[in-house]
């Protein structure tokens, strides 16, 4: 909120220019908003195009709840499973660096960052 209402007086603060004068070059160098509209671009095209856009991050909107919405149904244990007896899974002694690099605490923790590749 703080981004956009700094963006919104920042804009509004500059008018009537795109471009402000340099005080210290050419003072012709200068672009009002009124010149800064494009004669090429019509509202045609500008309204086909923000729809376009609308639509692409819809859609991505939709993929990303519907992936949430999977992950948060599966639970962590779909991700991190446990040994029900509460000691450390597969043996293992725990703590960094513990495993051998060929046991199987080294295969759950390939498991466990297999989505991260």
């Amino acid at each position: 909120l703080a981004n956009a209402a700094g963006w919104i007086f920042t804009e509004m603060g500059r008018q009537p220019w795109v471009v402000a004068p340099n005080p210290d070059g050419l003072p012709e160098v200068r672009l009002l908003t009124r010149d800064a509209v494009s004669a090429a671009v019509s509202a045609p095209m500008a309204i086909t195009t923000l729809v376009g856009f609308t639509l692409i991050y819809g859609a991505l909107m939709v993929v990303e709840l519907k992936l949430l919405k999977r992950y948060v149904m599966a639970g962590p244990e779909a991700v991190m499973p446990h040994d029900p007896a509460g000691g450390p899974p597969d043996g293992d002694a725990g703590g960094r660096g513990g495993g051998s690099g060929e046991g199987p605490s080294d295969d759950r923790e390939a498991a466990l960052l297999a989505f991260a590749y």
